[in-house]
């Protein structure tokens, strides 16, 4: 009897194709409709992000300047800004392999129903999105200020709250990755002789890498630009770049700084984007792109 996971197995024994869907007479519509909304949701925004920290601080606002370079010159040397961005890469990269690690595990267990308990253990780590992230963010902090656990005030804190936040995304990506590969090849691996630890590193792993990439790059583009728990959750050691930002817009209402240091996360977070989009694309794609021009 064939189970219902194994319909959306696409990895096995068999090859697919993907068909390309041509729009004909509608191209020059979406490409005008893609354009529009990249204008106003991306061009836009940064292209005023740019001009604002151009301008000075207390100098009239005009469309023609006058121009400085001092919010950049004072991001450079600014001695905080360094520790803030230690302390949001290290949650940046820690959140996205608790993360990753986890849903692993998780997606793996519930694809393959290995444990009774696993779609359990699936339905668990997807409440996560019923919760606000300032919700978990306060509960964290009142968890942990009552705990003998000295986690309180320090850069742990804010991964295990995004951790909590962000798993249910990952889980959901590594589990369509898992349901896509055949349970077949795992099992010809035990009648190998192979174990289960390196059946996971040696086959399941290459064949789910890329899905691994992107939510490991997703996470990590999330984390770094989460504002909502860094603040609540913030310290004096534990301070990240986007807390800075929102405090340097509300509390010391200083534009051009504050604008300039958007204008570094916001190049990074597309430019990581931008690799994650790149990285995904198919090779097959690339050849039936290549025979379309032929």
């Amino acid at each position: 009897v064939r189970s219902r996971r194994q319909q959306f197995v696409t990895v096995s024994g068999r090859g697919y194709r993907r068909d390309v869907v041509r729009l004909g007479r509608w191209n020059l519509v979406v490409l005008a409709g893609a354009g529009l909304y990249c204008l106003v949701a991306f061009v836009l925004p940064m292209g005023v992000l740019i001009w604002r920290s151009l301008l000075s601080p207390f100098a009239e606002v005009t469309a023609t300047g006058p121009f400085t370079f001092d919010a950049y010159e004072r991001l450079i040397e600014s001695p905080t800004v360094r520790s803030v961005v230690g302390n949001t890469l290290l949650i940046g990269v820690c959140t996205a392999v608790l993360v990753v690690l986890l849903a692993n595990v998780i997606a793996w267990l519930s694809a393959r129903d290995r444990v009774r308990w696993s779609g359990f253990l699936d339905g668990l780590s997807f409440l996560g999105l019923g919760f606000p992230a300032i919700v978990i963010a306060v509960s964290m902090s009142l968890v942990f200020l009552y705990l003998p656990l000295p986690l309180y005030g320090t850069v742990w804190i804010i991964v295990i709250a995004m951790a909590a936040r962000y798993l249910p995304y990952a889980v959901r990506v590594m589990s369509s990755a898992y349901i896509q590969v055949a349970g077949t090849l795992e099992e010809a691996s035990w009648t190998a002789g192979v174990g289960t630890l390196r059946t996971l590193w040696s086959v399941m792993l290459p064949l789910v890498w890329p899905s691994n990439a992107r939510a490991f790059v997703w996470v990590f583009v999330h984390a770094i630009r989460d504002a909502t728990i860094a603040i609540v959750l913030v310290s004096t050691a534990n301070s990240t770049y986007a807390a800075s930002i929102w405090f340097t817009w509300f509390e010391s209402a200083n534009y051009a700084y504050a604008a300039a240091l958007c204008v570094p996360l916001a190049v990074v977070s597309l430019l990581l984007t931008a690799v994650m989009n790149w990285r995904r694309r198919d090779p097959f794609d690339r050849r039936i792109v290549a025979h379309d021009r032929e």
